[in-house]
C-alpha cells in the first residue's frame, strides 16, 4: 500500500535529485497512506463497496497526485515538457511498481485502460491554462477534473472490442459481434441477497458447479 501511495512521488524526486525523499522527510506520508489502506481493507471486509467504486476513488487520486507532482516539478524548476512528465510519474508508478511487486500486468501496459493518457492531457491543460495567465488555483482544478472525468469515460467503456474478442477466442467476425452485443447488453441479476458463491470445476466445454 505504502510503495502505491508514494512510489511515484520516490520516483519523481530521485529523478530530480530532490532530497531528502519527500516520505524520508515528513514519515506522515507513510503512516496516513498505511492507516487509510487499514481502514479500506476493513470497511469493504464488513461492507463491500459498489462495484468500481474503488476504480473511482483511484481515478480522483491519479488527478490530484499529477497535477500535485507537476507543481512540486515546476517549482523545482523544470520546464513545463519536462514537469509534465514528471506529474505523469508521480500519478502513474506507484501503481505501476505495485503491480510488478504482486507479478500483474501493470495497468498502465495494459491495451484496454486509459491512464497515462489521463495525466498527460490533465497537466498539460493545467500548463496550456497558466500560459494563458489563468490563475494556479482555477488551472489546477481545470487541470484535476481533466484527469478525472477521462479516467472516469474510460472507466464506463469497458466492453471488449469486436477484433480483441475475434483474436482472442479464434471467432468468426459474425460470432465475434454476437458475443460484443451480448455482453453490452448483459445485466447481472444476481445480488448479495438472491444468490452464493459457487465453486466451479472445468468439464469439457462447460463450467459445471461441485456438488458440495
Amino acid at each position: 500500500t505504502s510503495v502505491t501511495a508514494t512510489g511515484g512521488g520516490t520516483l519523481r524526486d530521485v529523478l530530480m535529485d530532490r532530497h531528502p525523499i519527500f516520505w524520508i522527510s515528513n514519515p506522515w506520508f507513510i503512516g496516513v497512506s498505511a492507516g487509510a489502506a487499514l481502514v479500506t481493507w476493513l470497511w469493504v471486509r464488513k461492507f463491500p463497496p459498489p462495484d468500481k467504486s474503488l476504480a473511482y476513488a483511484d481515478a480522483l487520486g491519479l488527478a490530484f497526485f499529477s497535477i500535485a507532482g507537476a507543481q512540486i516539478a515546476e517549482a523545482g524548476g523544470l520546464a513545463p515538457f519536462a514537469a509534465t512528465i514528471m506529474g505523469a510519474i508521480t500519478g502513474c508508478a506507484g501503481g505501476l511498481i505495485r503491480d510488478v511487486l504482486v507479478a500483474e500486468i501493470p495497468l498502465v501496459f495494459r491495451q484496454s485502460e486509459l491512464y497515462v493518457t489521463c495525466c498527460v492531457a490533465g497537466v498539460a491543460l493545467y500548463f496550456c491554462l497558466g500560459a494563458l495567465g489563468v490563475s494556479a488555483e482555477i488551472s489546477s482544478v481545470a487541470g484535476m477534473g481533466a484527469i478525472a472525468l477521462i479516467r472516469l469515460a474510460a472507466l464506463g467503456d469497458r466492453f471488449p472490442r469486436q477484433a480483441e474478442v475475434a483474436a482472442l477466442m479464434d471467432l468468426s467476425d459474425e460470432l465475434a459481434a454476437l458475443n460484443v452485443g451480448r455482453y453490452a447488453a448483459w445485466v447481472p441479476q444476481a445480488t448479495q441477497h438472491n444468490s452464493r458463491p459457487a465453486v466451479l470445476a472445468f468439464d469439457g466445454d462447460v463450467d459445471g458447479g461441485l456438488q458440495a
